[in-house]
């Protein structure tokens, strides 16, 4: 019995978290592909040409609609972010992410800003 391959979308493939992310998920079933905002990304050659997208900087209102789309269009149900300003753009689209239906391994809204801010990291981290 054979298992489906988990279809997986890293973006930020020419940065250093995207291209450990491949280097760790290497002889596991996931299928995975490459986005990122430079066709000349090297992380984007890790992959098959079948499998490189560019997309939107992340900073774009439409890099989240855009990650969206290409992932229902090409079968992909989860999505690893791995440029901060992705995410941060992730924390604020959140609804529109959550109603696609695609998993994005993200951690939780709250803990995406407060991480992302060192100011509010410092008061979140107060009574520590």
């Amino acid at each position: 019995m054979s298992r489906k391959n988990t279809k997986l979308l890293i973006t930020g493939a020419g940065g250093p978290a995207a291209q450990s992310a491949w280097k760790g998920l290497q002889g596991t079933n996931a299928e995975i592909y490459m986005a990122d905002m430079s066709p000349a990304s090297s992380g984007l050659f890790f992959v098959p040409a079948t499998h490189r997208l560019i997309v939107p900087p992340g900073r774009s209102s439409n890099f989240i609609p855009h990650i969206i789309q290409i992932c229902q269009e090409r079968d992909i149900g989860h999505v690893l972010l791995t440029v901060d300003v992705e995410m941060l753009n992730y924390a604020q689209q959140i609804d529109t992410a959550a109603a696609s239906k695609i998993q994005f391994l993200m951690p939780p809204a709250s803990a995406l800003l407060n991480t992302l801010d060192k100011s509010r990291l410092f008061a979140a981290t107060q009574d520590i």
